[in-house]
Formats: structure tokens, C-alpha cells, sequence
């Protein structure tokens, strides 16, 4: 039939909508969505399948390493081929442990001095919003945190520069 386009005649695309560009995150596992121009496409993210709905697809766990991660989607109809790329960063978050006291302890004093660890010492560290001194080897001591009298839940953070959360929880009485 004369002026129709089949859905072959229209120029194979893709693009990536999510992430976006340059983002930087602290999720090692995300999901990569887009548009790709012909819904019949078979459409990878980094080599794995995505489910393709219309004219929109989704990979919906796609695992990233520790810095930058080029991220490719390729979408395939037959011998044509077209990708779409974006850079996306992985800043992992600092790991950190409440060393004392120890989770389930029974307490007779407060406040209380947290001690830790904690894996990058160019982060901010609190806990329950009581700012920790973070000294030699990673080890962490934030002085007179508050108690109550039954269950407290002390929280401790770890915020790196680039702004990634690594949490440890203990619960004392």
C-alpha cells in the first residue's frame, strides 16, 4: 500500500532515559529504561534482554561496579543495529560497625559512648545526630549519646564526600 510506513521502513533508534547521564549513584543495582523506535526490536542492556512494552524498554537490574560504568543499549531488528549510551558512577557507601556496646547489651549508665569502625575516613560520621571522632585506622567514638530508659536503637552513619550512606544498627536496653 502506498504511503504507509511499516514499522520496518522507520529508522531503527534507541535512547536511554534512565539514568541519566553522568549521575552518580550509590545503588550497585539499578533499573535502565528508554525509548527504542520499533517495539518488534529485541532490545539488550549490557548484553542482558530487557522487557520491551510499545515503544518503551526496561532493564530492571542491571549491576554496576565501583566507578565509572558505561551503560549500553542495543536494540536489534534483523542485520540493523542501534545503541545508546550513558556514563553512570557507583560510589559505594562507607561500611561501618558499632563495635561497642554491643547490640542487645543491658546498660546501667547513660549517656553512653559509641565506639566503631568505619571503612573511609574522609566521612562524616554520627550517631542518633551525635557527631563521632573518627581517628587511626578507621576507628570511630562519639561521646555521651543519649539513653532512655527501656529498648534504644543507636543508629550510626557514615556519610562519604560524595554524599553515599553506610549504616550500622544496634539495639541496647
Amino acid at each position: 500500500v502506498s504511503g504507509q510506513r511499516t514499522a520496518s521502513s522507520i529508522p531503527l533508534g534507541i535512547t536511554i532515559q534512565s539514568p541519566p547521564n553522568g549521575v552518580v549513584t550509590s545503588t550497585r543495582f539499578i533499573p535502565v529504561s528508554g525509548i527504542v523506535s520499533d517495539g518488534s526490536a529485541a532490545v539488550t542492556v549490557d548484553g542482558s534482554p530487557a522487557i520491551v512494552s510499545g515503544d518503551q524498554y526496561v532493564a530492571p537490574v542491571v549491576e554496576l561496579v565501583e566507578g565509572e560504568n558505561t551503560l549500553t543499549a542495543q536494540a536489534t531488528r534483523g542485520a540493523e543495529i542501534a545503541d545508546a549510551q550513558v556514563s553512570v558512577t557507583y560510589n559505594a557507601p562507607p561500611s561501618i560497625v558499632i563495635t561497642s556496646p554491643s547490640d542487645g547489651a543491658t546498660l546501667r549508665v547513660a549517656p553512653v559512648d559509641v565506639e566503631g569502625v568505619v571503612d573511609d575516613l574522609a566521612a562524616f560520621v554520627d550517631v542518633n545526630g551525635v557527631v563521632a571522632t573518627v581517628g587511626a585506622g578507621g576507628r570511630f567514638l562519639a561521646r555521651d549519646v543519649p539513653l532512655s530508659p527501656g529498648e534504644n536503637p543507636l543508629l550510626a552513619r557514615a556519610i562519604d564526600p560524595l554524599g553515599a550512606i553506610g549504616t550500622d544498627r544496634v539495639v541496647v536496653t
